[in-house]
């Protein structure tokens, strides 16, 4: 469902590739790899029964905001006509990892999972409750949803980032190349709506269970969260129908060393026994502080300038932490920062250093210095003659570490 306040999903899927498309015309980039979704073409033609390997005509074929945006961005490459090779992946609902069942997102396959779950512990989940829980799914037993895990995902879209162009189907400026990386036998929803009930039954406290089920009267108390559980379910509701065939021809011939694993009921309950260990990713984990924020502190606190200077330096640096572009002035051997703008010195009179933060912490305990580092290639100087540059930049960098000592 798309979300006023943010414009999302469009902001990201329609104006970000816009913005990345125009961002390709500037750089000359020939080569694009989008990752879209194979329930684009869900409702295009039902009759046909298989979800074909075309860019989809028409928006309002999405089953939601997702899909539609999806679509969109899909035309909007499709159209771009100065990218001759375009390549657009289109994987069914991901899981996580075959073997670690490790994911960092909970949905499609997890949502159910996770209100569930939720509802087991508030209520406990006897065999009444878990009969509801099935019933509110809405899944038929003959239906089927298909299911692929991550990493094989991955591995067969960076094999084919990898492959010459000539060696796959032709793209061209107006017709991209379309992949889709779907499992050719689809997860029956009898199968996954029995994995989801017995992880939920297998995490849930026999002794709790135990308790809720006695201080009930009947069976209809223990799902007093129906219309709660139907709300929360209400955007994924086109996730659940029964998906169709997916061709993918194309595909195959690519990778035909790489089989889809087999998504049983093995599979499936590791995945959910991860996602209810890790407790769907809840709490998000504090980020790891900055390095070298003092730095960085005392290179925004240097004096601001009161007048003109001599020379000039811009500090570019880069990395986790790193500062805004900063430009320092020397004035009688005492150097402050520039306001950008106050910035009007001419680019003959100015040098600029663009390095790693890190690098800049190395240089200034002695681990390393400028001169060893432009030679290995960790940094650039750029703008004033090379001699010149790294002069002013030697003199930047002592004038900084007297100041800390």
């Amino acid at each position: 469902q798309c979300d006023s306040a943010s414009g999302e999903p469009y902001r990201t899927n329609v104006d970000g590739k816009r913005n990345l498309l125009e961002v390709c015309r500037r750089l000359d980039v020939r080569a694009f790899h989008y990752v879209s979704t194979a329930y684009v073409g869900c409702r295009v033609d039902p009759a046909a029964g298989r979800v074909n390997e075309v860019v989809v005509p028409d928006i309002a074929s999405g089953g939601n905001d997702y899909e539609k945006s999806k679509i969109e961005a899909e035309q909007l490459i499709a159209r771009c006509p100065y990218i001759g090779d375009k390549t657009i992946h289109r994987p069914s609902i991901i899981v996580g990892d075959s073997q670690s069942s490790f994911t960092s997102t909970y949905h499609g396959f997890y949502a159910p999972l996770q209100i569930g779950y939720q509802l087991a512990k508030h209520n406990g989940f006897s065999a009444e409750a878990g009969q509801w829980f099935r019933h509110q799914l809405g899944l038929q037993p003959e239906d089927s949803k298909n299911i692929v895990p991550v990493d094989w995902v991955a591995e067969a879209i960076v094999r084919t980032m990898n492959m010459n162009s000539s060696s796959c189907a032709p793209a061209t400026s107006v017709r991209p190349r379309i992949l889709h990386w779907t499992n050719p036998h689809p997860v029956p929803c009898e199968l996954l709506q029995e994995s989801i009930t017995t992880a939920i039954e297998h995490s849930s406290s026999d002794k709790q269970s135990a308790q809720a089920a006695q201080t009930r009267d009947n069976p209809s108390d223990e799902i007093p969260l129906s219309g709660d559980f139907r709300e929360q379910m209400r955007v994924y509701e086109s996730y659940f129908r029964s998906d169709p065939a997916f061709d993918d021809c194309q595909s195959r011939v690519l990778v035909p060393d790489l089989p889809c694993p087999v998504v049983d009921r093995a599979m499936l309950l590791r995945l959910a026994k991860f996602a209810i260990e890790q407790n769907f990713g809840w709490p998000k984990p504090l980020p790891k502080a900055l390095p070298h924020q003092s730095l960085v502190a005392t290179l925004r606190h240097f004096p601001l300038s009161s007048g003109p200077c001599e020379r000039q330096l811009v500090l570019r640096l880069l990395g986790p932490g790193a500062p805004e572009t900063l430009a320092y002035g020397r004035h009688n051997q005492s150097w402050c920062l520039v306001p950008a703008a106050a910035n009007s010195l001419p680019i003959s009179a100015s040098g600029t250093l663009t390095a790693p933060l890190s690098l800049l912490a190395d240089c200034l305990s002695g681990k390393t210095n400028l001169p060893l580092a432009i030679e290995q290639g960790y940094c650039i100087m750029e703008g004033l003659p090379s001699h010149e540059c790294l002069a002013l930049a030697e003199h930047w960098v002592h004038s900084l570490h007297t100041s800390l000592c």
